[in-house]
C-alpha cells in the first residue's frame, strides 16, 4: 500500500508546500523554541531540510525588504522587527548547537588518538564528557580561539 503512495507523499510540489507551511507556522507561533519534523525516510528528510532552509532565507529577505519601506506604519515595523529577531535567535541557537557538536567530536577524536588503550569505553566516555564540560563552561560565547588574546 505505501509503495504505491510513496511517490505521492514525496512529490516535490507537495514538499515545497509543506516546507512553506513549516516556516510560516514556526515563525508565527509567537515564541522562540524548537521544532521537529518527521519524514518518511532519510532522503525525504534531506530534501525537506533544504526546502525549509530555502524558504527560511526567502522569508528573512522578505522581512528585510518590508522593513526598508518608507511608507510602512510603525506598528507593522515593530511586528516585522520582532519576526526578524525571532529568525536570528533561531539561527544563533542552531549555530551554537553545531559548534557544540563539532567541539564534542574534536575532543573525542583527540582523546581517542591520545589515551592509552587500557581505558574501557565507559572511562573513555567519562573523560570525553568531563573535558567537553570543562571547555564549554570555561570558555562560553568565545568567538576567537582561547589563545588568540595571549601574545
Amino acid at each position: 500500500m505505501l509503495g504505491r503512495q510513496y511517490h505521492l507523499i514525496t512529490r516535490d510540489d507537495r514538499l515545497e508546500t509543506v516546507a512553506q507551511d513549516i516556516v510560516r507556522h514556526f515563525l508565527g507561533r509567537g515564541f522562540v523554541g524548537k521544532a521537529m519534523v518527521v519524514s518518511i525516510d532519510k532522503a525525504t528528510a534531506l530534501r525537506m531540510h533544504d526546502k525549509v532552509k530555502k524558504h527560511w532565507a526567502a522569508e528573512t529577505a522578505r522581512v528585510q525588504r518590508e522593513l526598508n519601506r518608507y511608507d510602512l506604519p510603525n506598528s507593522e515595523k515593530a511586528a516585522l522587527r520582532h519576526r526578524l529577531e525571532v529568525q536570528l535567535l533561531v539561527l544563533n541557537r542552531r549555530q551554537k548547537s553545531a559548534a557544540r557538536s563539532t567541539l564534542k567530536l574534536a575532543i573525542e577524536d583527540t582523546l581517542d588518538s591520545g589515551l592509552p588503550r587500557s581505558y574501557t569505553p565507559e572511562i573513555y566516555n567519562q573523560k570525553c564528557f568531563a573535558l567537553f564540560e570543562h571547555v564549554y563552561e570555561s570558555y562560553p560565547e568565545r568567538t576567537t580561539g582561547v589563545y588568540a588574546e595571549v601574545g
